[in-house]
């Protein structure tokens, strides 16, 4: 999300990896354990982004809208911890969406010979109609104690917690809608998600769940995929062996072989249109 609304990400562009918006939740759950030890202002951060996407208009789940009322308490309280106040959801997803902005511009300066004014005269204008936010976003960059709040430990229940498989897995379709609405491509880099994600082998990569039409079967829109190659000091391939070792997945997943050379050509054609300009 940071990526996509934070970087003004538009059509041509292309996000790596994006594992988090493909992984098969249960498997996820699963291979986490009970708990996992996160930065308590970061899980605020990840609920406000949930509540964003839930309460937004594409979403179509039943069973998110139903998370609604516990995912706002379990908001406020959390945002009561680290910031000290009672703030509305509004005011703290503005200032969230705020952080695409330099910090300084609340100082006055930064940089001059990098600065850019319209930038800051956009923004002046934006704080100007929403004080509320503005503090909020001012405290996170500069309030010692805030900060201090906002970087403490706390423990998330992924086992028992306020997310089920079910209500991941539709997080992630919205997640990928709005990819996709931007016109963004999404990489898919076989070897190096297998080796340094949960997947214990490359069968189990979640590539054949962004495969298929632009519409998904909830009718939410699918973004076009890529293939990226990494480090190859690191993981031993190449953008060619890439597309081997998707050809071999696909044929483990049962793909015939006119499939596997259709699938291939489109990513090949797709890899051409999203391709880094020189």
């Amino acid at each position: 999300m940071e990526a996509v609304d934070f970087l003004d990400m538009e059509q041509g562009d292309r996000i790596g990896h994006g594992t988090a918006a493909g992984i098969e939740p249960s498997l996820w759950m699963n291979r986490m354990g009970k708990t996992v030890k996160m930065r308590k202002g970061e899980w605020l951060d990840d609920l406000i982004v949930a509540y964003h996407l839930i309460s937004g208009n594409e979403n179509k789940y039943d069973d998110l809208i139903h998370l609604l009322p516990k995912l706002h308490n379990l908001i406020v309280d959390l945002h009561k911890e680290i910031y000290g106040t009672f703030n509305s959801i509004k005011e703290m997803t503005d200032a969230w969406a705020f952080r695409k902005y330099d910090g300084d511009i609340l100082r006055g300066y930064t940089h001059i010979d990098k600065f850019d004014f319209a930038e800051m005269e956009k923004v002046t204008r934006m704080f100007e109609e929403n004080t509320a936010a503005k503090r909020l976003y001012q405290e996170y960059h500069f309030d010692t104690r805030v900060k201090e709040e906002y970087d403490r430990l706390c423990d998330v229940d992924i086992e028992k917690g306020l997310f089920t498989a079910e209500n991941l897995y539709h997080i992630q379709k919205l997640v990928l809608n709005k990819i996709a609405m931007k016109g963004v491509a999404l990489e898919v880099l076989l070897t190096s998600n297998t080796a340094i994600s949960f997947y214990r082998e490359s069968k189990e990569h979640h590539l054949e769940k962004w495969l298929g039409d632009d519409l998904d079967e909830d009718g939410m829109l699918t973004p076009s995929i890529v293939v990226g190659s990494d480090d190859p000091g690191i993981f031993m391939t190449n953008i060619y062996i890439e597309y081997a070792r998707i050809a071999t997945y696909l044929e483990q997943k049962g793909y015939g072989y006119t499939e596997r050379m259709h699938i291939l050509e489109d990513l090949i054609k797709n890899g051409e249109y999203f391709k880094f300009g020189g």
